[in-house]
């Protein structure tokens, strides 16, 4: 960066200049790249009912954050939470956008980050229904799209939350092992069923081919467990 002769009167505008350059590294999301497959349709044509990349208006307004704001709203004795979860995401979504947004003042953080994605994205947040941004959505690649909200958003890096016993997931990855990883995307594995039920998550690893114990403590030859061989 170059030279700045820092005073009282510019040191405002020098840290906002400062920290909207600054390249964000996402340290900790649930999202994936397209190479894990999605089910929300897209320019490429190609839809994954399993897949993981999880993306668009509908996927967005049905975040669980919004899910909970929804339901202090319109409580479960007026919309039962079994009558919610049988709804299609994109019933979730329509129910969630005119509660919150239509017929409400949308001031909560949840609902403050959905208005700024639509406004960065150079659409209308004052929409009453998701038709259009349903199709704006249709005709995006996933890839390009990425890129482009990266690109707004100043992240140069999104860390991924990788639980290794979920089968879809790990299908996926074993699916790709001659492709490579998306360079955008770290992995971080999650592995809450060895600390929450060892015994069950190490029969899976013994039959993935892993050379572990029944238990935790159990010793092999004198020496610690090997949790991974």
């Amino acid at each position: 960066m170059e030279d700045i002769n820092l005073t009282l009167e510019n040191v405002e505008s020098i840290v906002q200049h400062a920290l909207l350059h600054q390249p964000i590294t996402d340290m900790h999301t649930h999202l994936y790249p397209p190479c894990f497959g999605t089910p929300v349709p897209n320019r490429t044509g190609h839809t994954d009912a399993a897949g993981l990349m999880l993306w668009g208006i509908d996927q967005t307004l049905t975040y669980h954050y919004l899910v909970a704001e929804v339901f202090r709203v319109v409580p479960a004795t007026q919309l039962p939470f079994e009558a919610f979860w049988k709804m299609t995401v994109t019933q979730q979504a329509d129910h969630i956008w005119k509660t919150l947004f239509v017929q409400r003042t949308p001031i909560s953080e949840a609902c403050r980050g959905v208005l700024t994605l639509l406004e960065r994205l150079g659409l209308d947040p004052n929409e009453k229904t998701l038709d259009s941004y349903r199709r704006f959505f249709s005709q995006q690649d996933p890839d390009d799209y990425i890129n482009r909200v990266m690109e707004l958003s100043g992240v140069n890096s999104i860390t991924m939350t990788n639980p290794v016993f979920d089968d879809n997931e790990r299908q996926r990855w074993l699916g790709m092992a001659n492709r490579g990883p998306d360079a955008r995307f770290k992995a971080v594995l999650r592995i809450d069923p060895i600390m929450r039920d060892y015994p069950a998550a190490a029969r899976r690893l013994h039959e993935w081919g892993y050379a572990v114990e029944p238990q935790p403590d159990a010793p092999k030859h004198g020496r610690s467990p090997v949790f991974f061989g």
